[in-house]
């Protein structure tokens, strides 16, 4: 099986900076974190995994196709 390619949003990659988040750190979420949907408004699919990077709660917000997780945002939850 070919691995997904992730694509990381403006807003995603931003919140990555300011939060000093790692794109591995979202890959170990993505592989290791406890996944749900997200509800939305427009009806698109979209999901979550939140997970801890050290001591702290992380969750990625993204969506995803047979080829693709595009992420959208990463945040620390409180």
């Amino acid at each position: 099986m070919t691995p997904k390619q992730i694509v990381f949003s403006d807003h995603a990659t931003e919140q990555m900076r300011d939060r000093e988040i790692r794109r591995s750190d979202i890959r170990w979420l993505l592989a290791r974190g406890d996944r749900q949907m997200e509800p939305t408004l427009h009806g698109q699919q979209r999901w979550s995994c939140r997970g801890y990077l050290g001591n702290r709660e992380a969750k990625v917000v993204f969506l995803e196709d047979a080829t693709t997780i595009i992420i959208v945002t990463i945040m620390w939850v409180y």
